[in-house]
C-alpha cells in the first residue's frame, strides 16, 4: 500500500517533463554546515534516501535530481520509479549523519529535508498488466532484466536524462518542473521506443483518495488535497487511470518512437481546475534524445597545483601532489581510488562522489586538475579499461563517457548494478580491479548488514561486458581494498573487528570462506565462526596495521628486489608494507615489512604509472592516524641502497631473513641483535582479540622465544637466526637491530604468520 503523503497546500507533483528544466538555474549549493553539506554535487546526486521522520522505507539506490527552484525528485534505479518529489532549500538533503558530511557516518542514508509533494509505493514504476506487483523475492535489488533494466543517465548542463529499458523497449525520462509557487508542477518528458505490447506507467499514489478521470487528466482527492496528472502529446489510445489511491497511465503498442509529457500537480481541491488548464497548455515536448550527445561544460575551470618533492635520502622518496582543496564547487577532496588513462593522465575518485583528472607537467613538478564527473555514490574504486573510466559506487559500477570531448563526463552508464544494496553507513563496495581476461572485481563486507544479505560479505566478479556477476568467495568483514596479481592471484585485506581478531592480508581462494561470519550486532546468537576458514597470508598486529587498505603488485624494474612482489597499504597507520611470501608444501604464508615512509592520509589504493613510479591515494576517517583529509603521493626510487628485508622463510629451528645489501658479520652473528615474540588470536564476536600463548593457551602477552644463535649466510646478505621452539602460530614478530657491511644501522620489525613448517 502507498504510504500517506505529507500535506502540501497548492503545490507540486511527480516526475519529469521536457523543456521545462531551467537551463539558467545552476544546481543548488547547500549553505552552512560541514564541508560535505556545503558542496556543489552538480545537478544530480546518488545516495540512499530517507524520508521525513523515518515514515517510509528508504530508497536504497536513490538518484536525486535537482530541478531548480528548490524542487527535487528522487528516482529509484532498482524499481525504475520516481519514488518521491519535494521542495526544500539547497540540495534538499540533510547529509549531517552520512559519510559525505563527516569522518564517520551513522545514518542509513541522506534525509529528505523539505515538504514531500508526491510519492509512489515501493513497487515497479512500469508493468505490463497494470498490477504493479513487485516480483523480487525479497523486495530488494534490481528488477529482473526481462521486466526492466536501468541503463544510466545523460547530463546536459544542468539537465539530466534517465535511460532505462522496459522489456526490450528503450525509454528516456527527462525530469523537470513547470511554474512557480502554488502553480509548480513536476513533469516528465518520456521517449518510448516501439513495441507491440501495451505498458503501464506509475505516476503517483495517494492513500485513501478517490479518483476521477477525463481524456487527458486524472485526479486523486482526499477532500483536503488533490493530486492531478495531465498528459500532453500522449499517443492515441493512451489512458490515465485514478483508482485505489493510484494514478497510472496506460500506453498502447507503438509503431514508432513516441515523445510526450506527463505533468503532476498537488494542491488544494479549489485550485485543480486552474492547474489543469495550465498544464494542458504546456507545449509539445522536444525529443530528449537531443540532450544525450554532450552539453555545455559545467566545471571547465582548470586548477593548477604543485608537486612537492620528498627527501632523496633513502631508497625511496615520497612526493606530495597538492589536491585542489580550494575549488569553486567546495568539493571535499577525500580520494578513494585512482588509475592511469592511456595518455598518462591520472583519474581519481573521491568519497563525496567526484572523479577528477590530473595532468602532470613534463617536469613532474606541477599538476593541473579538472573535475570530470560528480554525483556518484561513495565511490571506493576506479579502473581504466579500454580507455574509459569505470567507478565502483555502492549502487553500481558506472562507466563514464565524455561524448563531446570537452573534458567532462556526459554519459554515466550503468555498467553493472546486479548487487542488492543494504542502506547503512558502513556497507561499502570497495575497489575495482581487473584480471587478464578483462573481468572486473570488487569486494563488499558484512559490517552492519543483516545476515544473508545478498551481495554482502563477498568478493564479486563482473564479466568484461558487464552483463553477468557472480560471487567468487565469502567471509569478509570490512575489506578496504584488493588486488589482482600477474597470474590472476586475488588478494585483499580485512580490518580487525567482530569475527576478525586482527587485521590481515588474504590470498583469496575461489569458493572459499575467509572467516568473517554474520555481524553479531545483527545476529548475536552465532557462537563460533564456521570450521576451517581459509587462513590469511599473514596477520598484522594492530600496533602495525589497525585498518587495512588495498594491495598493489609491483610492476616496475625501478623497485629492484621487490619487482613482481606484493605491497600492502595500511589505511589505519598511513603506511606501506612489502609482503614476503614463504609458502611451504602448498600452504601460502607471509611476512610483512614496513617501508620507512610517511604519508599524509590513510592510503587505500595504489597504481604503478607507465614510467614505473608508485602512486598512492587515500583519505581520513574511521580508525586512521591520517594528518590530512586526503592525499595523493608519488613514491620514487632514488637508486640508493635498499635497507629492508626482501625475503623471509621459517623452518623448524631457524628463521631466514634476506636483504638486498651486504651485512656486517659481527652484528649479524650476535644473538642479542634479535628478539622474537609470538601469540595466537581467537575468533570471537567481540571486537578484535586478546593475545594468547601459543604454548599454553593462556591469555596475556604471548610467548617470548629465545634466540640461541645467529650467523650470516655465505651470500653475505641473509641472516640465519636459530630460535628455540618454533611452531605454527597466527602471529610472530621478529625484531632485528644490525648494521650493513658499510656501517649503516638497520632496525626493523618483521611480523609474520606460520601456518606450516617444512
Amino acid at each position: 500500500m502507498a504510504r500517506p503523503l505529507a500535506m502540501l497546500a497548492g503545490l507540486l507533483a511527480v516526475c519529469a517533463c521536457a523543456g521545462a528544466a531551467d537551463d539558467d538555474v545552476p544546481a543548488p549549493v547547500a549553505k552552512g554546515g560541514s564541508k560535505g553539506q556545503a558542496m556543489d554535487y552538480g545537478p544530480f546526486q546518488t545516495y540512499s534516501l530517507l524520508h521525513p521522520a523515518g515514515g517510509a522505507e528508504p530508497v536504497p539506490k536513490g538518484l536525486v535530481v535537482h530541478l531548480g527552484g528548490n524542487a527535487h525528485a528522487c528516482f529509484d534505479s532498482d524499481l525504475l520509479r520516481w519514488a518521491t518529489v519535494w521542495t526544500g532549500p539547497g540540495i534538499g538533503l540533510d547529509l549531517g549523519k552520512t559519510n559525505l558530511s563527516g569522518y564517520k557516518g551513522s545514518a542509513r542514508g541522506a534525509a529528505l529535508t523539505g515538504v514531500e509533494a508526491c510519492s509512489t509505493a515501493v513497487v515497479p514504476g512500469w508493468c505490463s498488466d497494470g498490477a504493479f506487483t513487485d516480483p523480487r523475492p525479497n523486495r530488494s535489488g534490481p528488477l529482473p532484466r526481462a521486466q526492466g533494466r536501468w541503463r544510466g543517465l545523460f547530463r546536459h548542463g544542468d539537465q539530466v536524462v534517465l535511460a532505462y529499458q522496459i522489456g526490450n523497449r528503450a525509454v528516456l525520462d527527462l525530469p523537470g518542473r513547470s511554474g512557480e509557487g502554488d502553480a509548480t508542477a513536476f513533469t516528465r518528458t518520456l521517449r518510448i521506443d516501439t513495441g507491440t505490447a501495451p505498458l503501464h506507467l506509475l505516476i503517483g499514489d495517494l492513500a485513501g483518495a478517490k479518483g476521477e478521470t477525463t481524456t487527458t487528466a486524472a485526479t486523486l482527492s482526499t477532500g483536503t488535497a488533490t493530486l492531478l496528472a495531465v498528459t500532453v502529446g500522449a499517443p492515441a489510445g493512451a489512458r490515465l487511470t485514478a483508482q485505489d489511491g493510484r494514478l497510472a497511465l496506460s500506453v498502447p503498442a507503438l509503431s514508432a518512437p513516441t515523445v510526450f509529457t506527463v505533468a503532476v500537480w498537488r494542491g488544494a481541491p479549489a485550485g485543480v481546475n486552474a492547474a489543469r488548464a495550465r498544464l494542458a497548455a504546456l507545449p509539445q515536448a522536444a525529443d530528449p534524445t537531443a540532450l544525450c550527445t554532450g552539453g555545455p561544460a559545467r566545471w571547465a575551470a582548470p586548477l593548477a597545483a604543485s608537486i612537492q618533492r620528498g627527501d632523496d635520502d633513502g631508497a625511496w622518496a615520497v612526493d606530495t601532489v597538492a589536491l585542489p582543496e580550494t575549488n569553486p564547487w567546495q568539493a571535499w577532496m577525500r580520494p578513494t581510488g585512482l588509475d592511469f588513462l592511456p595518455d598518462g593522465r591520472i583519474a581519481l575518485c573521491t568519497m563525496n562522489g567526484d572523479v577528477w583528472i590530473a595532468t602532470v607537467s613534463a617536469s613532474g613538478t606541477a599538476v593541473t586538475w579538472r573535475r570530470f564527473a560528480a554525483g556518484l555514490y561513495e565511490p571506493l574504486g576506479l579502473c581504466v579499461a579500454n580507455g574509459l573510466i569505470l567507478v565502483t559506487g555502492r549502487d553500481q559500477i558506472t562507466r563514464l563517457r565524455d561524448l563531446d570531448r570537452d573534458g567532462e563526463a556526459d554519459h554515466y552508464e550503468c555498467f553493472n548494478n546486479d548487487r542488492q544494496l543494504w542502506p547503512n553507513y558502513h556497507t561499502f563496495a570497495f575497489d575495482l580491479q581487473r584480471d587478464r581476461a578483462g573481468n572486473f572485481y570488487y569486494i563488499v563486507g558484512n559490517n552492519w548488514a543483516p545476515p544473508g544479505t545478498p551481495g554482502h560479505n563477498c568478493l564479486l566478479r563482473v564479466s568484461p561486458d558487464g552483463e553477468r556477476s557472480e560471487v567468487v568467495a565469502t567471509g569478509f568483514r570490512a575489506p578496504n581494498g584488493m588486488s589482482i596479481g600477474p597470474n590472476d592471484e586475488i588478494t585483499c585485506g580485512d580490518n580487525q573487528g567482530q569475527w576478525v581478531p586482527s587485521s590481515k592480508v588474504m590470498l583469496v581462494k575461489p569458493g572459499a570462506f575467509h572467516g568473517a561470519v554474520t555481524d553479531p550486532r545483527q545476529k548475536p546468537d552465532v557462537p563460533t565462526p564456521p570450521a576451517d576458514p581459509v587462513p590469511p597470508l599473514c596477520w598484522l598486529p594492530t600496533t602495525m596495521d589497525n585498518s587495512s587498505g588495498g594491495q598493489v603488485w609491483v610492476t616496475s624494474d625501478r623497485w629492484g628486489p621487490f619487482n613482481g612482489g606484493l605491497l600492502h597499504l595500511s589505511y589505519g597507520k598511513s603506511a606501506l608494507f612489502a609482503v614476503l611470501r614463504h609458502d611451504v608444501g602448498g600452504v601460502a604464508q607471509a611476512a610483512a615489512v614496513r617501508f620507512p615512509l610517511q604519508f599524509a592520509a590513510g592510503i587505500m589504493r595504489g597504481r604503478f604509472s607507465p614510467d614505473g613510479d608508485l602512486w598512492l591515494t587515500g583519505m581520513k576517517g574511521w580508525q586512521t592516524n591520517a594528518a590530512k583529509d586526503g592525499c595523493l603521493h608519488r613514491v620514487r626510487s632514488t637508486g640508493k641502497p635498499v635497507l629492508l628485508p626482501v625475503s623471509f622463510a621459517a623452518s623448524a629451528k631457524e628463521l631466514r631473513l634476506g636483504f638486498a645489501v651486504a651485512l656486517d658479520p659481527a652484528s649479524a652473528g650476535d644473538a642479542r641483535s634479535y628478539a622474537v615474540q609470538r601469540w595466537n588470536y581467537k575468533w570471537t564476536a567481540t571486537y578484535g582479540s586478546d593475545l594468547y600463548s601459543v604454548t599454553t593457551g593462556a591469555k596475556g602477552k604471548g610467548d617470548t622465544l629465545t634466540v640461541t644463535a645467529a650467523r650470516l649466510d655465505a651470500d653475505g646478505r641473509t641472516l640465519v637466526i636459530a630460535v628455540d621452539d618454533l611452531r605454527p602460530c597466527m602471529q610472530q614478530v621478529l625484531t632485528v637491530r644490525i648494521k650493513t657491511a658499510d656501517g649503516a644501522a638497520i632496525t626493523v620489525e618483521v611480523p609474520h604468520t606460520i601456518h606450516k613448517l617444512p
